[in-house]
């Protein structure tokens, strides 16, 4: 047994202190409003609840001040704010009338789709003879809460279900786009704008002189590197950066997936079985690594890069945080710092191996399957794969499984953080005939 002698103790609070003034010095650093935050926090707290409440009681406030201090965006509601109404015995339950999110404010950064159902078959309307089969499908999106910046835009962005025709059929394409960065927002808008533009016209060009895989294959990538270099033309691209998951459904059963990032697309069977139709593009992947490698980047967790001799560019390894990811760095300094190793846009990676090209992977439509649903990574990191097919199987209404995906993770990620990211989903019902 260890004895927690005096001498032990002093030397543990000047290590705490020690790892304290390092994390401060990185925040300062790396995210300056998030330590802003901490800071405000911590006198708070160090003022203790009781007086922190009197003081608020006694504070007049005008109109502009309760406008800065809550989150509601009906501006008449925020007038009516009267602190006398706030109990304080209830605290935190009702903090949202003290500038937290309230449950009116959470729902006012949803946006849903209603499901809509496509049909294909042997009616004569793709003039191809295949056999029958429907899709339904719908779409939801929650705008994240960052404290330190609450009113972020929402940097998710979906299509949901544009049907695509060409001379020798048709197909439906769905994708999802989770942007990141300060101009995450826009990248995510742009590139799904292109996304949707270019496959449009690509596939309507469609001569049958290649097999469709291989077409729909070079589509996504034309349409996703046009995408990267409007992105770098604009100047959004240079920090910021998008995901890019995307799924065309043909009219002969053909599931054809293109994927970018570490958004998602699994297929739920109706035994339960979840098949995993991208992969996700990580520097821990060590393909992925490899390539990064070569390019001269760096590949490990920001406490290692912060031990790294930079005069002889040698890693030294230490005991980092187990939960810390593995990132991109430079040789010339602790920067980009991706937690991905392919994007598009961040165009100050692209030197270091983090490119715009596209993975692919199809399958066909079997009776064994139920459903299929792209996601963000919200939806993946807080929810397991069995959990999810689980839900896509007790539901036979695609918007019922999207609120409960989104709203399932959302609650885990509101437990685990103090903040939540952006979530979307996308879920689509395949229908063949018994």
């Amino acid at each position: 047994m260890i004895e927690f002698t005096e001498e032990l103790l002093q030397e543990y609070d000047a290590l705490n202190k020690k790892l304290l003034d390092k994390m401060y010095s990185d925040l300062a650093e790396e995210n300056p409003l998030d330590l802003s935050r901490r800071e405000i926090m911590k006198s708070v707290l160090d003022e203790g609840c009781t007086h922190f409440c009197q003081s608020f009681k006694e504070k007049e406030f005008d109109k502009d001040e309760l406008l800065e201090m809550t989150d509601s965006e009906d501006e008449n509601n925020n007038t009516r704010f009267d602190i006398d109404d706030v109990d304080f015995k209830q605290w935190p339950h009702r903090a949202s009338q003290l500038g937290f999110l309230s449950r009116e404010s959470v729902l006012s950064r949803f946006v849903f789709d209603e499901e809509d159902r496509i049909e294909f078959g042997d009616d004569g309307n793709d003039g191809q003879g295949k056999d029958s089969f429907a899709i339904s499908f719908s779409a939801s999106s929650q705008r994240g809460y960052y404290p330190s910046n609450r009113n972020k835009a929402n940097q998710d962005a979906y299509i949901n279900g544009t049907v695509l025709t060409h001379k020798f059929g048709r197909g439906v394409l769905f994708s999802v786009f989770d942007g990141h960065g300060d101009d995450g927002d826009k990248c995510a808008i742009q590139t799904s704008n292109i996304v949707e533009e270019e496959c449009e016209k690509l596939l309507r060009s469609y001569n049958g002189s290649a097999d469709m895989e291989s077409y729909v294959q070079k589509t996504f990538k034309d349409a996703y590197l046009k995408a990267n270099s409007t992105l770098e033309e604009n100047g959004y691209g240079e920090t910021s950066g998008t995901t890019a998951t995307s799924l065309y459904v043909t009219d002969d059963k053909g599931l054809h997936v293109a994927n970018i990032g570490d958004s998602r697309c699994i297929v739920v069977s109706k035994n339960g079985e979840v098949t995993v139709l991208s992969r996700d593009h990580t520097p821990d992947r060590e393909d992925e690594k490899e390539r990064i490698i070569s390019y001269g980047g760096f590949v490990m967790t920001s406490a290692e890069y912060d031990v790294m001799d930079s005069s002889i560019h040698s890693f030294i390894s230490v005991t980092s945080n187990i939960n810390e990811p593995l990132r991109v760095w430079s040789k010339e300094g602790k920067f980009p710092g991706c937690a991905f190793s392919r994007s598009i846009g961040d165009m100050n990676a692209k030197d270091l191996g983090i490119t715009a090209e596209p993975e692919f992977m199809s399958s066909r439509i079997g009776e064994e399957m139920d459903s299929i649903i792209l996601g963000s990574d919200g939806i993946f990191d807080f929810i397991p794969d069995q959990e999810i097919a689980e839900i896509a199987l007790g539901e036979k209404d695609t918007g019922a499984i999207c609120k409960a995906l989104v709203g399932m993770s959302y609650n885990r990620w509101s437990e685990s953080e103090e903040r939540t990211d952006d979530i979307t989903v996308i879920v689509i019902k395949l229908h063949l005939p018994c």
